[in-house]
């Protein structure tokens, strides 16, 4: 680990503790040095944009040398991103600004596509008479200007802001940006659009990257390359009794009837799962029916290993074939026991997202906004497809998710 990476790390724990409590955070280092009147208009502009309808967080940091531009770019736009997926929001505003005379500000507008830097919000913002923008009023001009961007409203006019009006030298504020004097505002915009550059092409790639969570899972198919039809017409066929009054056997019994049950509230709460814009009845299906499958298998061995031979499903994308792990995963503060295939595993690795199951936000609105199904609050996201609890257990305690009622089918003996 880098020094550059350290450091960051630390300042990313110290956001995201006082995140955790409120919408603003003013970094230590740079606290002393704030005046009575920055401090208060950065306040005031948080907490009015917090009652704006969007979660709100802002980031009054140390200044970060235009060498780190591309470490920052990525540290906040990545931390941006995972607050707007804590907060469960549609849409959050994030912005962080450098405390000094002339404040670099990154502001992110984030959906589910990523962050995004909206028009009229440059990093070194000036007012309408071409003269940089101070923290106390750097701050509350962007977050203006991200709540306009993400209600789709006009952006607002540049500030009104002269240093000459009060006494001052417009060389004071080129100077706090650390830029030679003989053609500071070449030097400053030139270093600041190729910062936008870099920062553009990042947010792009990121954009095409998660492109994913802007809709809702179409792929595989599934019913017809696994079968899925005629695969739960036999899984429903009655099932096995043991040869032996083995109580493992039997246990393994008692769970293939649950699955049984568990399928036909499936299959009776949505007729139509083959085809369902909710793709995760489809996905459940599958990973009934393969379960089905192994217990079959198993209460008929002479000695079943009930564990080892049951297959286990990746708890962000259950459909993933390849062979699946026990893998702790720190999320939120949390640090979770999930099963994860080798690909998502390999993203997870490399810092990126992996590729998640998307799902209408309300499972009885099948138009409502794609989000993971692990964001819902039903049985597959509290199951994870078998990462927390068995599927057709978590079913039987909560009901199928849309069917609006606790499954109820007749018991099988």
């Amino acid at each position: 680990m880098t020094t550059t990476d350290r450091l960051l790390g630390q300042l990313r724990d110290r956001i995201r503790g006082a995140w955790d409590t409120g919408p603003l955070f003013v970094d230590p280092i740079i606290e002393p040095g704030l005046t009575d009147r920055q401090r208060s208009a950065v306040e005031t502009a948080t907490g009015e944009a917090a009652t704006l309808g969007f979660p709100v967080f802002v980031a009054l940091v140390p200044p970060i040398g235009y060498r780190y531009q591309d470490e920052w770019d990525a540290f906040t736009a990545d931390l941006a991103y995972e607050m707007f997926d804590q907060t469960g929001a549609d849409t959050t505003l994030v912005l962080f600004s450098e405390a000094e005379s002339a404040a670099r500000s990154k502001g992110y507008v984030v959906d589910e596509n990523g962050p995004a830097v909206p028009p009229n919000s440059d990093q070194l913002q000036v007012s309408s008479t071409g003269d940089f923008l101070p923290v106390e009023l750097a701050v509350p001009f962007h977050l203006t200007t991200l709540v306009a961007a993400a209600k789709g409203d006009p952006l607002p006019p540049l500030p009104d802001f002269d240093p000459v009006d009060v006494g001052d030298d417009n060389g004071d504020y080129i100077e706090a940006t650390g830029v030679d004097r003989g053609d500071p505002d070449g030097i400053v915009f030139a270093a600041t659009s190729l910062a936008a550059l870099g920062l553009t092409a990042w947010v792009l790639t990121r954009r095409t990257r998660y492109r994913w969570k802007a809709t809702l899972t179409t792929a595989p198919e599934l019913v017809r390359s696994h079968r899925l039809v005629p695969e739960v017409t036999r899984a429903l066929e009655p099932f096995p009794e043991p040869r032996s009054a083995d109580d493992s056997r039997w246990e393994i019994r008692d769970r293939g009837l649950r699955v049984q049950r568990a399928i036909e509230a499936i299959t009776a709460a949505h007729p139509d799962w083959a085809k369902s814009p909710d793709h995760s009845h489809r996905q459940a299906i599958l990973a009934l029916v393969r379960t089905d499958r192994a217990l079959r298998a198993l209460v008929s061995r002479d000695r079943p290993s009930s564990a080892e031979a049951l297959p286990a499903f990746c708890y962000f994308f259950p459909a993933h074939e390849k062979p699946v792990e026990s893998i702790a995963w720190k999320q939120s503060g949390t640090v979770l026991t999930i099963d994860a295939c080798r690909t998502c595993i390999a993203d997870l690795d490399a810092g990126h997202d992996p590729v998640c199951l998307m799902v209408p936000k309300n499972p009885d609105a099948p138009s409502s906004s794609p989000v993971p199904y692990f964001r819902r609050d039903d049985a597959y996201a509290l199951s994870g497809f078998g990462s927390f609890t068995a599927l057709e257990d978590a079913i039987a305690d909560l009901g199928v998710p849309g069917a609006g009622a606790t499954m109820r089918t007749g018991d099988r003996r």
